[in-house]
């Protein structure tokens, strides 16, 4: 039985938009939500009276937050670790997988570099090849990505969507594949997670990154690592003084000990505490799990389809459903896209991302009608 979906409200006001902004570039950045604001100026007045600072502080906000991502995720608070970027936590997973020599790591053409620069280090240094999937032409990545794994290969780094036009992956198939070549899954879901739903317990990655301050509501300078418990005794990128056992014990720092505290948070960056910072995150994830990923895909989901029919008139193209994201579209034209149109939308004070051959809407619960026919409007000043 297919589970009933809640379309939701859109509200500008909750995001602090004005009025006079159209802005359709979550996948860029996301606004600031009130709560998460709220909490932000909360902690930063926290911030400035370190003598009202606990040691107890040091853990509490993170445990807290580890464990919201947990849930949003589908796994285990353990699994999760705190750090700062994706390209960060792309660097743990290659040192822990450490690819064997002559193999060969699949990743996407125009993927995202966080997920690119990192295995290009490890490549040169392990003597592994590099292979990128050419942009099929039907839009159907996963069957191009299915024609690439093989036994040779050691690492599949891999989105849920492309970011620059919400091409979709189905992750549960490239998942089982990658398991019958032996092959380890490595995910960077910043532009999908918290706007369309992934299955952890059958995709089954071995790491998974995001950023903090797109889809997942929160601020800038925040991400997360997931790490399968089967890789969750690798060395740390960051060896820092938080992650050892028993380190809330202030006193006993000056008897340093080798022991890492259990499960992935051996894996957290220094500084995770972020007493200004984790406030806010978990302000936005428990916004996120109040309102329900698989709502928020079906109420973007909604939204886009609109704006795709209408776009149509101006003659964009888009890919078909079954092959893109529903949050995160790319609208293209047979003959490009004109830069006086980029130009105008700018002035028009339109935020969208021109990314590759297309530009990239990506709309939030702040986006109404009045955002799409402004877009379009605008649009069709430049393209008669």
């Amino acid at each position: 039985m297919t589970e009933e979906k809640t379309l939701l409200r859109s509200d500008r006001a909750f995001f602090n938009l004005p009025q006079e902004v159209t802005y359709l570039n979550c996948a860029y950045m996301s606004p600031m939500c009130q709560p998460v604001l709220a909490a932000g100026q909360a902690a930063l007045l926290h911030e400035t009276r370190p003598w009202t600072v606990t040691p107890q502080d040091f853990f509490e906000d993170s445990d807290r937050v580890r464990a919201a991502f947990a849930t949003l995720l589908g796994a285990k608070t353990q699994d999760v670790a705190l750090i700062n970027s994706v390209s960060f936590g792309i660097a743990q997973a290659a040192q822990v997988l450490a690819p064997r020599r002559g193999s060969r790591i699949v990743t996407l053409a125009e993927q995202f570099p966080s997920n690119v620069y990192p295995w290009q280090a490890v490549a040169k240094r392990r003597s592994v090849d590099m292979v990128q999937v050419a942009r099929p032409n039907d839009g159907n990545w996963t069957e191009a990505i299915l024609a690439h794994l093989n036994n040779d290969v050691s690492i599949a780094a891999l989105p849920h969507c492309h970011w620059t036009d919400g091409s979709l992956i189905d992750l549960e198939v490239v998942g089982e594949a990658c398991r019958q070549h032996g092959i380890a899954l490595v995910l960077d879901v910043t532009q999908s997670l918290g706007a369309m739903p992934l299955n952890l317990a059958k995709v089954k990655p071995a790491f998974l990154v995001a950023a903090g301050y797109k889809w997942l509501l929160g601020p800038y300078h925040t991400a997360f690592l997931y790490a399968d418990p089967a890789y969750q005794l690798g060395e740390p990128l960051d060896p820092n003084w938080i992650t050892r056992r028993d380190s809330d014990q202030f006193a006993e720092l000056v008897n340093y000990r080798d022991a890492l505290a259990p499960g992935a948070v051996r894996y957290d960056g220094g500084q995770r505490s972020k007493f200004l910072l984790n406030p806010m995150s978990l302000a936005a994830l428990s916004l996120l799990l109040d309102w329900g990923v698989a709502n928020i895909a079906a109420s973007l989901g909604a939204y886009n389809r609109v704006l795709i029919e209408k776009a149509a008139a101006l003659g964009f193209e888009t890919l078909p459903e079954a092959f893109r994201a529903p949050h995160l579209i790319g609208l293209r034209r047979p003959d490009g896209v004109p830069a006086a149109l980029v130009q105008g939308l700018k002035d028009a004070g339109i935020s969208v991302s021109v990314r590759g051959t297309a530009i990239r809407v990506s709309p939030h619960l702040y986006n109404d009608e009045n955002d799409q026919n402004h877009f379009l409007e605008v649009c069709g000043r430049f393209l008669k």
